[in-house]
């Protein structure tokens, strides 16, 4: 299996994952000398989910592409064709990991190993955190769980809502993985640090996403702001609402 060291090699990627980090996979391209050959997507609604520009990227370079979940045979394929490394970006399906397999990473939107979990970022906002960033390990067979690689933190604002938190996220997980790609020793571990401890999130319900009228009107915004556009469920006049893009604050008083 191949191991980060200070000789550069050119890697042939095998990327997984659809446009929120899509800058990830563009940067890749334009700025290290790594070969993306394969790209790993999945049908979007293109509603909330889009992977329109991860495929358009992937065509440029004549890559080829994969829509279905990936099995052990998919794998075997990637080590026959020569894959040196498999990144995974926000990729909603499991990635069988083999004793074989190609080195594998991952990256993930909190400060691992606090925020396991598939959609973490509501819950930095609904948690009232004040610290988060991206952390990219290894990829091994359970969630979230292989070692640390690299880590890079940022603030969270009184005011964060979900928007501004995944762009900052794209930006800080976009410089971080080309420091890793270009063995950018002054960014990150080595060797790799073991997980241990820390917290798993639940991928949010949708009573997670209900508007409790009788909250207080910092709760009711705070629950807004951590859904965002992927919107917030209200009850009105026996009707249930989706709701997004709406604002709230304290009445004004005379």
């Amino acid at each position: 299996m191949l191991k980060l060291t200070n000789e550069f090699k050119r890697l042939n990627i095998a990327y997984f994952g659809y446009d929120f980090f899509h800058e990830i996979l563009d940067s890749i391209i334009q700025d290290t000398n790594h070969n993306v050959k394969w790209l790993f997507t999945y049908e979007t609604d293109n509603v909330y989910n889009f992977n329109s520009k991860v495929i358009a990227s992937a065509k440029e370079q004549n890559a080829k592409i994969y829509y279905n979940k990936p099995t052990e045979s998919d794998i075997k394929n990637l080590i026959e064709e020569g894959c040196d490394l498999i990144l995974s970006a926000a990729y909603i399906y499991k990635i069988p990991v083999l004793p074989d397999s190609p080195y594998a990473l991952n990256i993930h939107p909190t400060l691992l190993p606090v925020g396991r979990g598939g959609w973490p970022l509501p819950w930095l906002i609904l948690k009232e955190h004040k610290l988060s960033g991206i952390t990219i390990h290894e990829l091994t067979n359970d969630f979230d769980a292989g070692p640390i690689i690299a880590q890079s933190q940022f603030d969270l604002q009184d005011n964060e809502n979900l928007e501004s938190l995944s762009s900052k996220c794209r930006i800080i997980a976009k410089k971080l993985i080309i420091d890793v790609l270009n063995f950018n020793y002054d960014v990150i571990y080595s060797p790799a640090k073991e997980q241990s401890g820390g917290s798993y999130w639940p991928y949010p319900t949708w009573d997670d996403r209900t508007i409790n009228w009788n909250d207080s009107v910092s709760d009711i915004d705070r629950l807004i702001r951590a859904f965002g556009k992927f919107d917030t469920i209200c009850n009105w006049e026996g009707k249930d609402w989706l709701l997004s893009l709406i604002h709230i604050s304290e009445p004004t008083r005379p």
